[in-house]
């Protein structure tokens, strides 16, 4: 494979790698033995495999979907752990509003997520997989 095509590949592909980052989770949740948290990660590294490879209508529901309840449970056990580490939860609430910024005011202003050059676009989504997934660790290990 010459350059240019592993390019070609990884601007195609690079979400879908970046999915693998929700193994941690599952990895974090069965080690803290939070079953529920473990399965939504699994979910969501499904859903997240599926869609990035193969984008359909289908795997895009099925991923938001899944997206919804694992921030929903993420949430609530956050807010449950309230009370625990101050700074921890200002640490996963910064980077719960990072992923936010660069999905709702790239979606506003055609930038980061959704920018028209599509490297960008899928670096940046790749990113916010990695934030999102540094962030559930962290409200499952706090």
């Amino acid at each position: 494979m010459n350059y240019y095509n592993m390019e070609k590949h990884l601007v195609k592909y690079c979400c879908c790698y970046s999915s693998f980052f929700f193994l941690f989770n599952v990895i974090a949740t069965y080690y803290y033995n939070d079953k529920l948290y473990m399965y939504l990660s699994l979910l969501l590294f499904s859903t997240s495999i599926m869609y990035h490879c193969n984008y359909t209508n289908y795997t895009y529901i099925c991923d938001k979907i899944a997206i919804i309840l694992f921030v929903i449970y993420g949430g609530y056990i956050l807010y449950k752990k309230r009370n625990n580490n101050k700074i921890a939860s200002m640490l996963i609430l910064t980077l719960f509003i990072s992923t936010i910024y660069l999905y709702y005011y790239g979606y506003y202003y055609n930038k980061y997520v959704f920018s028209k050059r599509k490297i960008e676009s899928n670096l940046y989504h790749s990113l916010m997989h990695f934030i999102a997934s540094v962030g559930h660790i962290l409200i499952v290990i706090v």
